[in-house]
């Protein structure tokens, strides 16, 4: 199918749940998706504010802002780009950012690096009085991390360059 519509009516008709996006396509959410494996390569998603609870998406390039109501969304293999997110699961991911952490809850970077040449780091804002636990596990590169809080618990290990916290 040439839409996202027409995919989801597609995903709606069959009681399918997985998606494969052709590399250099753009998706724009205009719903929420739940459950549901977008997989390809080179694809840009824009959430458009939509809740993407316990979906999966492999190799995209990920902006814009999302929910995640009921369970975190698990990115592989992608690029986090300017966003603003809920709590999430990154695995093998690319961090340039900024992005946002807009929401309470569990945020999880995994085998995950800086994607940001030199001595620039990607730059982690936290939403004011939004509780979150943070862990980077095994990441490479310098971060910046802004408006910790004393609620908040953050772990991180890996190959680093310079780490700053606010």
């Amino acid at each position: 199918v040439s839409t996202i519509a027409a995919a989801t009516t597609l995903l709606n008709k069959t009681n399918l749940h997985r998606l494969t996006v052709q590399p250099s396509t753009s998706v724009t959410f205009t719903q929420a998706y739940s459950g549901i494996f977008f997989m390809g390569e080179g694809w840009s998603l824009n959430a458009n504010g939509q809740d993407i609870s316990d979906c999966h998406f492999i190799e995209a390039e990920v902006s814009g802002t999302y929910l995640a109501a009921t369970g975190p969304p698990d990115f592989h293999r992608s690029e986090l780009a300017t966003a603003t997110i809920a709590p999430t699961h990154f695995h093998d991911c690319e961090v340039t950012g900024p992005v946002t952490l807009g929401v309470a809850g569990d945020y999880s970077f995994f085998n995950c690096h800086s994607g940001i040449a030199g001595t620039s780091s990607p730059v982690f804002n936290k939403t004011a009085g939004q509780a979150v636990t943070v862990q980077f596990r095994r990441w490479s590169g310098g971060v910046e991390f802004n408006g910790i809080e004393p609620s908040d618990t953050m772990t991180i290990s890996g190959e680093l360059g310079t780490v700053t916290l606010n």
